[in-house]
């Protein structure tokens, strides 16, 4: 009897920490006041982090600037490596290296299909209104992340670009007009663009599922955070849904 089973590793990471982030979120949102500090203090990061300490937690934070390493080492170790294997197969018609198909039978099963292999060629007639509408979406989203990035980089600075101050302020203008975090709004769009381009990748949904109840929780939490640190924060902006929620 075979004993062996084919588990996809991505897609259990990727469902464990979606369960994490809605159970959890749904815990803070609701029960906070009842809950261990110990708690609240792991889970509540940034702006809207806990005040009240926790010695515990306090010595395994880190500041949000050394984040900046984890891209710094997925840059280096996986970007070359991943870029290397693509190039060898689909450019030079080589074989792609048994470690690596290992590590992708070992992450991501052993039962994947290519759902192209490395002679196809991209045809005009392959791109439909799916395709066009998903990528006329991701633009579009982009360009008012963007927008809203600039505003939130802007609000420190004087006309010069020189920062004059550290304090926080209420941004103004584009999508600030109707949402209290529309970079974050603009990301989950972008990431539904990328999802219609995907739709056969099952592993994708699990992706993007992680991805949306992150901003949700963030959204939240950053909405919250606005209407208690600001008397004046205007009432006509929400959080998810324009002028409704």
């Amino acid at each position: 009897m075979d004993l062996t089973y084919d588990i996809n590793l991505c897609k259990c990471l990727f469902a464990s920490i979606t369960f994490f982030m809605v159970f959890f979120g749904a815990l803070i949102n609701l029960c906070e006041p009842y809950l261990p500090v110990l708690f609240t203090r792991t889970f509540r990061y940034g702006k809207f982090a806990c005040k009240e300490e926790s010695l515990l937690v306090k010595k395994a934070e880190v500041p949000k600037s050394y984040f900046r390493h984890f891209y710094l080492t997925a840059a280096l170790l996986y970007y070359p490596v991943a870029f290397y294997q693509v190039l060898s197969a689909y450019v030079f018609d080589g074989e792609v290296s048994n470690w690596f198909k290992i590590l992708l039978d070992f992450s991501c099963g052993s039962d994947r299909i290519a759902t192209i292999n490395n002679h196809s060629k991209l045809q005009l007639q392959d791109i439909g209104i799916t395709e066009v509408f998903a990528i006329t979406l991701f633009m579009w989203a982009w360009y008012h992340q963007h927008v809203a990035t600039v505003i939130l980089a802007n609000l420190r600075k004087n006309r010069k670009g020189n920062i004059v101050n550290q304090n926080y302020d209420i941004p103004q203008g584009d999508w600030f007009d109707y949402f209290s975090s529309p970079h974050l709004i603009a990301e989950v769009i972008m990431y539904t663009g990328l999802t219609l381009l995907l739709s056969d990748n099952t592993t994708w949904w699990y992706v993007y599922a992680w991805v949306v109840s992150g901003q949700v929780e963030s959204i939240l939490l950053s909405h919250w955070w606005y209407q208690s640190y600001f008397q004046n924060f205007p009432s006509k902006r929400k959080a998810l849904v324009p002028f409704l929620f």
